[in-house]
């Protein structure tokens, strides 16, 4: 995904959130993080805030940053959007439980469904959506798009019929090559429109 960006002119760079687990393998990693409830948001925000200094310490960066994720790191940058400052642009690849319906799923790890912070939402934020999807279903962006509108927040959404979760990725089943190019072009359209000149971005995950 970083190569992605690089190849469109983007300064780019994504935290490896699990470094602190080890060496292993990165499906042991992953498995093994994800049994024990996943990593804590704070530690998630505190690892994209170090992310962002970095890119505003090079060279070939304008000091415009985006910020973009997938399925969780979809959740993450909705989240960052909201509670971390110095975003010019964020992209939420269908990024699951922004919305939370039962409070017993939050948590130490997780204190705050990111839906609660919108308010705070201080970038422009694209959403990109199948609506096949399961988590975040279409009825769930139907409610975060309410929230958006209700502060008023500037915001895109788009949504895809035949579409389900992952569809952007080429390694997966979940592929629809028709929706992933049309996705693609309005993610480089949006951070084109609010990055302008600027050569920076972040993938979050």
């Amino acid at each position: 995904m970083v190569r992605k960006f690089a190849h469109h002119g983007y300064a780019a760079i994504t935290p490896h959130l699990y470094f602190r687990e080890g060496s292993d393998s990165p499906d042991d990693i992953g498995a093994r993080v994800r049994a024990a409830g996943g990593v804590a948001d704070a530690q998630v925000m505190g690892d994209v805030a170090g992310a962002i200094d970095y890119l505003r310490a090079q060279p070939n960066a304008s000091g415009k940053i985006g910020v973009i994720g997938f399925c969780s790191g979809g959740r993450h940058t909705y989240l960052a959007a909201c509670t971390l400052s110095g975003f010019d642009a964020a992209v939420d690849c269908w990024g699951g439980n922004v919305i939370v319906d039962n409070p017993k799923d939050l948590n130490a790890k997780r204190p705050v469904a990111p839906i609660d912070l919108t308010e705070k939402l201080n970038c422009p934020l694209l959403g990109i959506f199948g609506n096949d999807d399961a988590n975040p279903t279409a009825e769930q962006v139907n409610r975060t798009e309410a929230v958006l509108k209700r502060f008023n927040k500037t915001y895109e959404f788009y949504r895809y019929d035949g579409a389900g979760h992952a569809f952007l990725n080429t390694y997966r089943d979940a592929y629809r090559p028709e929706q992933a190019l049309d996705g693609w072009k309005k993610v480089f359209a949006f951070l084109h429109r609010y990055l302008a000149a600027s050569t920076a971005s972040i993938a979050a995950e």
